[in-house]
């Protein structure tokens, strides 16, 4: 853990310090301490902000020429003592200083607050890309399906169960018909054409056969939806792979 000064961090990071200050105006680098004038190298906001200036400044490298060399015919200026004393003289890394000022528990503790904050508004970012993404994805598949429907390729669920009810109805009242022909040839074998018996024999007919309609529309609404379940598995699946 480094606690370094803005000029610190500045020079650490091979920039100026006003330079440093703009991002530190845009909020990519967290400063705490008295004034403001502290930095964390560890906060999340910092590390991002290090990697990606260490980024752009190596594709800026990559993109700068090399200068020409002097003729040789000129003869080699002398060394300065400015460069003799760089050589002789070992160099400190400013990244290496730790602990410019001593931190109050206060002040750490605000600190580490800080961290967590950072921490977790960088993980609400990754997390708001993520569903940004997974939005993008389902928009692409209702416009899909769209499309499939107006091509006829896809029907809706409704609809579906509107058919079915109508093709039920329709065979169940086929099936009545039949049964009070059937019930009237009973009557007379069995009752001697008795009308009343015949009334009550088909009182009980169509309460059973109404009870079985309704099972068949439930059942069959069941089947469809399992139908529709396995078919929006099978599809998930294969856009997956």
């Amino acid at each position: 853990m480094s606690i370094l000064t803005r000029g610190e961090f500045a020079g650490s990071c091979n920039v100026s310090e006003g330079y440093l200050n703009v991002y530190i105006g845009r909020k990519k680098v967290a400063v705490h301490g008295k004034g403001n004038k502290l930095i964390d190298t560890e906060n999340p906001l910092n590390v991002i902000f290090v990697k990606e200036l260490k980024r752009r400044q190596k594709e800026k490298a990559k993109g700068i020429k090399a200068t020409p060399t002097k003729p040789a015919s000129k003869p080699a200026a002398q060394p300065s003592t400015e460069q003799i004393y760089n050589e002789v003289v070992e160099k400190v890394d400013v990244e290496e200083t730790i602990y410019t000022e001593k931190e109050t528990p206060a002040q750490k503790k605000k600190r580490e607050q800080q961290n967590d904050d950072d921490s977790e508004y960088t993980g609400w970012e990754l997390r708001k890309k993520i569903a940004d993404t997974l939005k993008a994805e389902r928009a692409a598949e209702k416009a899909q399906l769209e499309i499939e429907k107006m091509m006829g390729n896809l029907m809706p669920v409704e609809l579906v169960m509107q058919i079915l009810t109508v093709n039920i109805k329709d065979i169940f009242l086929t099936f009545e018909t039949d049964l009070e022909n059937l019930a009237s040839i009973y009557c007379d074998i069995l009752a001697g054409g008795d009308r009343t018996k015949l009334a009550q024999i088909m009182v009980k007919l169509r309460e059973k056969l109404t009870s079985n309609i309704k099972r068949v529309e439930t059942t069959a609404a069941k089947e469809v939806d399992n139908i529709v379940n396995e078919y929006s598995q099978q599809r998930g699946v294969g856009q997956r792979n």
